[in-house]
């Protein structure tokens, strides 16, 4: 045979391998992208990782695998996937769009503004997703009127894009526009049915105009569309609930056992609700009923010993628990139930017994998180840093995204005085999480109390971006922005925590400072009156306050709300100091005297009233 023929055999051997790899790839993907149309995003995950493994430079696997790391919480992943992206073609949009969201999220400011100038340097202008990215940023900001012009022109290139619409849809009904924002929704919906979010969201405007049947509709299509989201479906209940439907809203969780027969936490739920309605004994009842029907699920036994367990019934709780590991000490579960026998003990401080439950759960299974975790708590609980850290690093290894282990983790190195290890713990908890604001609150407050100011203020910043409701983020920025005297911003904020919750004595306090701030002293006074009306005896409004009168020289006025404070709390040797330094600039001085001695009958020890 010639050298030709090989040659011409070889390159058809060639070409028929790549023709099969190609069909190959474009097999994976088309599995990889129904299995993640259908939530499975486990299988997705393997299909986009076998196109990869084919190809390993397939641009659109990797941001479908990246996509669907996001949905499985595997936020690092999917954030190594659209860096792997970039690194190979910096001008793909998709991913930049993508890690600048994430950015915008984490409150990364300097990341956030270098990635949205390479998104300028290639997206084409009015591009839907770059405009929504930008309002966003822009209503961060405060400025809803210029967040609105930029999606209003999003959505007159592309009517129905769902991210400017939904958007632009809240925005609308937070300025009181409500039926353009449903009929904007009602377009969404038409164009996207099997997309939620403006589901969602006409649901919840539903429920402020008071149509709870309307966001009952909008629920009962969500439920039926996934009809596996429990949090969806206990939240159609509570509407129900609302309505006063208590039988609809018990065949809603009914159906939910029926269609999940599988799922323990469906169960779960409907015992919870029963418990609600109709009380302990009933729901012990069912409970007990489905623990006969289907003995090979026993986290419903765990369950009734967690029900009894709050009931205050301990005793059977324990005897429900070590019923079943008499039953089935080799079952699988049954060191889940030790772990729960070991939670109980430790509420009762039988430190002891629960150490030796948690030996035996550890023993049969050496990385069960849970006992790890109780193993870690008590032994921080006995001052043991150094044992906690081991047992929360060893969680660690196997679940390397437990942001609550973290947690804990960066709380034992702060205990230990390792306060670089301790702020990387929790950088990597939020890099994890960065919607998670009560993780944002503490690392916020960790990092203020090492002098941080500007960082706290971040993640305060971050934290209220995913949890907008949050009044703890509010009173903290409102605190961070009279300390700037930025007035403005406090006020913003104090004016948040007040719509919030009108009975937050630190809210009125903080909008009086940044009203005096501004120099607006006649409702500063007004806001702190309010504050002193919630709580006569808080020292930070009655300084405040005091400090205003004296300046006007309305001593009268001042003395008056010292003697407010000593009438609710008469042993309050601040109201006195502060009492005693209105007689003194009052040049009452025997009267101012007399105040300061006894504020210092009360406390010999404080050394204010000494020096005056």
């Amino acid at each position: 045979m010639t050298l030709r023929f090989w040659l011409v055999v070889s390159a058809a051997l060639f070409l028929a391998g790549c023709g099969g790899a190609e069909q190959r790839i474009s097999k994976h993907l088309e599995r990889g992208n129904d299995y993640f149309a259908e939530n499975n995003y486990e299988k997705a995950r393997v299909e986009f990782k076998n196109v990869l493994q084919i190809d390993p430079k397939h641009t659109e696997a990797r941001y479908r695998l990246a996509e669907t790391l996001e949905q499985l919480g595997e936020l690092r992943g999917a954030v190594g996937q659209y860096q792997s992206i970039l690194s190979e073609q910096p001008d793909h949009l998709g991913s930049l769009l993508r890690m600048a969201e994430l950015y915008l999220v984490a409150g990364e400011t300097d990341r956030l503004e270098e990635v949205l100038g390479r998104i300028d340097a290639v997206a084409e202008p009015g591009n839907p997703r770059v405009a929504v990215l930008r309002a966003t940023i822009l209503v961060r900001d405060g400025d809803t009127p210029g967040a609105t012009v930029l999606l209003d022109k999003a959505l007159a290139m592309d009517p129905t894009h769902i991210g400017a619409g939904v958007l632009s849809a809240r925005l609308k009904a937070s300025a009181g526009d409500v039926s353009a924002a449903q009929e904007l929704l009602a377009r969404l919906i038409q164009a996207h049915p099997t997309d939620m979010r403006p589901r969602m969201l006409a649901a919840r405007i539903a429920l402020e105009q008071g149509d709870t049947d309307t966001a009952i509709e909008h629920y009962r299509v969500i439920v039926a569309e996934a009809p596996d989201n429990l949090r969806q479906r206990t939240d159609l209940t509570r509407l129900l609930l609302a309505a006063d439907r208590r039988e609809e809203a018990r065949a809603v969780l009914d159906q939910g056992v029926e269609q999940n027969p599988d799922n323990v936490d469906h169960k779960l739920a409907l015992v919870g609700f029963v418990r609600q309605q109709q009380g302990m004994e009933d729901a012990q009842a069912l409970l007990r009923e489905m623990i006969q029907k289907r003995p090979d699920q026993p986290e419903l036994a765990i369950g009734l010993a967690g029900m009894l367990a709050d009931a205050g019934n301990t005793v059977d709780a324990k005897a429900t628990l070590r019923e079943f590991l008499e039953r089935d000490k080799d079952h699988p579960a049954s060191v889940d139930a030790r772990a729960a026998l070991a939670r109980l003990l430790l509420a009762e401080k039988n430190n002891v017994q629960a150490r030796q439950e948690l030996t035996a759960a550890l023993d049969k299974a050496p990385t069960h998180p849970g006992a790890l975790q109780l193993r870690g708590d008590l032994a921080a609980s006995e001052g043991d840093i150094e044992a906690a850290i081991a047992d929360y690093r060893a969680i660690l290894r196997d679940e390397p995204s437990n942001t609550e282990v973290l947690r804990r983790l960066a709380r034992m190195y702060r205990a230990r005085d390792n306060h670089a290890l301790a702020r990387e713990t929790y950088e990597t908890a939020i890099e994890i999480a960065p919607g998670n604001a009560g993780l944002r609150l503490e690392f916020g407050d960790y990092v203020a109390s090492r002098g941080l100011t500007e960082t706290a203020a971040s993640q305060y910043q971050a934290g209220i971006a995913s949890e907008p409701d949050n009044v703890r983020l509010h009173e903290r920025l409102a605190r961070y922005g009279i300390t700037k005297q930025d007035w403005d911003s406090a006020l913003r904020h104090a004016d948040q925590m007040i719509e919030l919750n009108s009975d937050t004595a630190d809210g009125h306090f903080m909008r009086g400072a940044a009203l005096a701030g501004q120099q607006r002293y006649d409702a500063a006074l007004e806001s702190l009156d309010h504050a002193l009306q919630i709580a006569p005896w808080g020292l930070e409004p009655l300084s405040l306050a005091v400090r205003i009168l004296v300046d006007e020289k309305r001593y009268d006025e001042a003395l008056a709300l010292t003697d407010q404070a000593l009438s609710a709390r008469e042993k309050n040797h601040p109201a006195l100091h502060l009492r005693g330094g209105i007689l003194q600039s009052a040049g009452r001085l025997e009267e101012a005297r007399a105040a300061y001695r006894q504020a210092l009958t009360l406390r010999p020890d404080w050394g204010q009233p000494s020096g005056r």
